[in-house]
C-alpha cells in the first residue's frame, strides 16, 4: 500500500502560528517590563482565548493523525511527527506568551455556571448539579442552584470530570455548555483553570394524565396504572415498564417526567383483597349452581381488555397529553392455579419469579399481564382475574446456585385451570471456543461470550473466555439466539460463528433442545478503523455528540453496530470494523431515527452519510449532526 497523503494544513491555523510567533517575538523584547493582567472581556483577553483554543485543536489533530497513522510507512510516520511537533511548538508558544507554562499540577481549578430551561432559557431554582470525578477514589460533589439559577465548584484538582443536573418536571441532564462550545460528557480541568459561564440547558419532561372509570362513570380509585414504553436494541423488539402510578379518589392519575417516545397505558383493576382468613362467597345462578366468574378486568387504552387491540400515545419532548381516559372493561374471568416444582432437586419451588405474558400489537412481542400472582407454601401459586385468551406462564429461579427456568404456554376458555405443573429446569450448556485468526497464542482472557435472545421473554446469557479459548454458556431451551463478542483484542472482529459446520452469526441459531454442538468462534485481525470530526452545522465541533455504525442491511448484523461519543476535540474513532456497507450518523440528546429498527431504517438513512469500508482499511470522515426534521 502506498503512503498516503498528509492532509495539508488550512490557512487559520497557519495564520494562527504566524500571530502566536509574532506575539511571542514581542514578549521577547519586553521580558523587563511587568505584564499586566489582561482584562475580562478586552480584546486582548478574547483573542488569547481564541489562539489558546486554536492551538489546542491544531495539537489534538497532530495526535490523532499520529495514532491513527501509527501503522503507516515510515516516511509517513516521520511526516506526522513533524505536524506533531509543531503543535507540541505552538501550545508551548503560547503558553509562554500568555501565562505560566508548565502550569503548576498541584493548582486548584473550579467550575461554576448555571442551569436553564431549554424553551424559554430561564434560570431554574433548586436543581440539584452533580460534579462526579472519573476516578472513583474521588468522591462527587453536590450543589443546588441559587434563585438565578447559579451553581459553583471550587478547589478542584486536575483531572476529568462529567457534569448532570436533576430536577422534578424535567428530564435529566448531562451536557453543559460554553461561550463558544459544548462539553463532552467527560470533560478535562487543567491544573489552576476556572471553567466559569458554563450553561446547563434542561428540557421539560412529558406529561401523560387522564381518568378511570366504571362503566357507569363511577370514579375508579386506586387502580394501578401502568405505562409500557416500546424499544429496539440488537434485533429485539419489547415493551418495558417506564412509570406506574395510582387513581386519586376522583378516578383521575397523572404520571410527569417521561422521555419522549411511544407508551401504551394500562389500567390494572385488582379487587379487594379479603384476607388470609377470608373465603369469598361463591355466587349462584338462578338454578342453583355456580355463576360464571365476571370482574373487571386489565384495561388497555382506549377501553379493550387485549392488549393486541392497544394503540400508542405518541409522547413529544416537553409536551403534555390529557383526558387520556378509560373506561374499565368487564369480561367473564377465571383462576389459574397450579404448583412451581425444580427439575433440578425435585422440590416445591416459591421463591420464583413467576409471570404471566401475553402477545403485543406488534409481530411476535409480548408484554407482562398485570394480573395479582400469588404463591404459597409448597409451591402453590394462584392467579386470578385472567380474561379468556392465549398466555405463556414463565417462571425463572436460583436453587443451590443453579440457574432454574420453565416456560408453558396456556389457553384460558371460559372455565378456570387447575393443577398445571410448571416445571423448572436446569439452563443447558453450550460449550465453545474461540480463536483469533492466524494467532494462535492470542490473549483472549478479557473476551466475553453474549447470547441475545430474539424474545424479550428471556434475558440475555453470558460467559467469559477462559484458558485455550474454551467458554461454556447456558441457555433456554426453544429460544433463538444471535452471538456477540465483547472484549476482543484491538481491531478485530467476530468474523464467522459454525455450528454443527454451518455458520450461524448472520441467522442465529434455534436451541430446539438441550444438546447442541459446540461452536467455535472465529476473530479476524482485518477490522477496519472508521475515525473522524463531527460538526454541529455551524464552525464548531459537536462534543459529546453520540456517533453510530449503522450496518447495510441491518438484518443478520447486528453484532457490526458499534455507538460511541465524541471527545472534548469533536472526534471519533471506531476500531475493528468488519468489511461491508454501512451507515453513519451523529446526534445529541436523542436520534432522529430509530436505529434498532430493521424494518424501518430507511429513515435513517436520510440523516447519515453511507460508506463502503474494506478490510484494514482506515477511513477518516467529516460528520453534521443530525437533527428531526431537518
Amino acid at each position: 500500500m502506498g503512503a498516503r497523503l498528509l492532509p495539508q494544513v488550512s490557512e487559520p491555523p497557519r495564520r494562527i502560528h504566524r500571530q502566536l510567533v509574532e506575539r511571542r517575538q514581542l514578549a521577547r523584547s519586553r521580558q523587563a517590563v511587568p505584564r499586566e493582567p489582561l482584562a475580562a472581556g478586552s480584546p486582548e483577553w478574547r483573542d488569547n482565548g481564541r489562539v489558546r483554543r486554536a492551538a489546542a485543536g491544531l495539537a489534538c489533530r497532530g495526535e490523532l493523525l499520529g495514532r491513527f497513522h501509527a501503522s503507516r510507512p515510515a516516511r509517513v510516520i516521520s511526516g506526522v511527527g513533524v505536524l506533531a511537533r509543531l503543535s507540541a511548538a505552538v501550545l508551548a508558544v503560547a503558553a509562554g506568551g500568555f501565562g505560566q507554562y508548565p502550569p503548576d499540577p498541584a493548582a486548584q481549578g473550579s467550575i461554576a455556571g448555571a442551569v436553564v430551561d431549554q424553551d424559554t432559557r430561564r434560570p431554574l431554582r433548586r436543581v440539584l448539579v452533580i460534579l462526579q470525578a472519573s476516578e472513583r477514589r474521588q468522591a462527587g460533589l453536590s450543589s443546588t442552584t441559587d434563585e438565578r439559577g447559579n451553581f459553583e465548584f471550587r478547589d478542584l484538582p486536575a483531572g476529568r470530570y462529567s457534569l448532570s443536573a436533576r430536577k422534578l418536571g424535567y428530564l435529566p441532564a448531562r451536557f453543559a455548555e460554553t461561550p463558544h462550545t459544548r462539553l463532552p460528557a467527560i470533560f478535562p480541568l487543567l491544573p489552576g483553570e476556572n471553567l466559569r459561564s458554563l450553561v446547563i440547558a434542561m428540557r421539560s419532561a412529558g406529561v401523560l394524565a387522564g381518568t378511570v372509570r366504571f362503566f357507569d362513570a363511577e370514579p375508579a380509585v386506586g387502580v394501578r396504572l401502568e405505562l409500557y414504553r416500546e424499544y429496539f436494541y440488537r434485533g429485539r423488539h419489547g415493551f418495558e415498564r417506564a412509570a406506574t402510578a395510582l387513581t386519586d379518589d376522583r378516578g383521575a392519575w397523572r404520571i410527569y417526567g417521561l422521555a419522549p417516545g411511544n407508551y401504551y397505558v394500562a389500567a390494572a383493576y385488582t379487587p379487594p383483597d379479603p384476607g388470609e382468613d377470608v373465603r369469598e362467597q361463591v355466587k349462584l345462578d338462578k338454578d342453583g349452581l355456580p355463576a360464571p366468574e365476571e370482574s373487571f378486568v386489565t384495561t388497555y387504552y382506549p377501553s379493550t381488555p387485549r392488549f393486541l387491540e392497544a394503540v400508542p400515545l405518541r409522547l413529544r419532548p416537553g409536551s403534555e397529553l390529557a383526558n387520556i381516559d378509560i373506561f374499565l372493561a368487564k369480561a367473564r374471568t377465571v383462576r389459574v392455579q397450579g404448583t412451581l416444582a425444580s427439575g433440578w432437586s425435585g422440590r416445591p419451588l416459591r421463591a420464583a419469579n413467576l409471570r404471566i405474558r401475553q402477545r403485543g400489537p406488534v409481530g411476535e412481542v409480548m408484554l407482562d399481564v398485570p394480573a395479582p400472582v400469588r404463591t404459597f407454601e409448597g409451591g402453590l401459586f394462584e392467579v386470578r382475574g385472567l380474561a379468556p385468551g392465549s398466555y405463556l406462564l414463565a417462571a425463572d429461579a436460583v436453587e443451590g446456585g443453579e440457574r432454574l427456568s420453565g416456560r408453558v404456554p396456556l389457553t384460558v376458555a371460559g372455565q378456570s385451570v387447575d393443577n398445571v405443573t410448571l416445571l423448572l429446569r436446569p439452563l443447558p450448556r453450550l460449550a465453545g471456543t474461540v480463536r483469533l485468526e492466524g494467532e494462535p497464542e492470542a490473549d483472549l482472557s478479557a473476551a466475553r461470550v453474549v447470547l441475545e435472545p430474539h424474545s424479550d421473554t428471556t434475558p440475555a446469557s453470558s460467559a467469559s473466555v477462559g484458558a485455550g479459548g474454551s467458554f461454556e454458556i447456558s441457555f433456554v431451551p426453544g429460544e433463538t439466539y444471535d452471538v456477540f463478542l465483547t472484549g476482543a483484542p484491538e481491531g478485530s472482529y467476530l468474523k464467522s460463528a459454525r455450528m454443527g459446520g454451518f455458520d450461524v452469526l448472520a441467522t442465529g441459531f434455534n436451541a430446539e433442545s438441550g444438546a447442541l454442538p459446540p461452536m467455535e468462534l472465529l476473530l479476524s485481525r482485518r477490522g477496519a478503523s472508521v475515525s473522524g470530526e463531527v460538526g454541529d452545522g455551524t464552525t464548531r465541533v459537536a462534543l459529546g455528540a453520540t456517533v453510530a455504525l449503522i450496518p447495510e442491511p441491518a438484518r443478520g448484523r447486528m453484532h457490526h453496530y458499534q455507538t460511541t461519543t465524541t471527545n472534548e476535540h469533536g472526534l471519533f474513532a471506531f476500531r475493528g470494523v468488519a468489511p461491508g456497507r454501512y451507515t453513519v450518523m451523529s446526534w445529541w440528546e436523542e436520534p432522529p431515527c430509530e436505529i434498532y429498527a430493521v424494518e424501518s431504517l430507511e429513515s435513517c438513512r436520510r440523516f447519515g452519510r453511507s460508506i463502503e469500508v474494506r478490510p484494514s482499511e482506515d477511513r477518516f470522515l467529516a460528520l453534521q449532526l443530525s437533527r428531526p426534521g431537518q
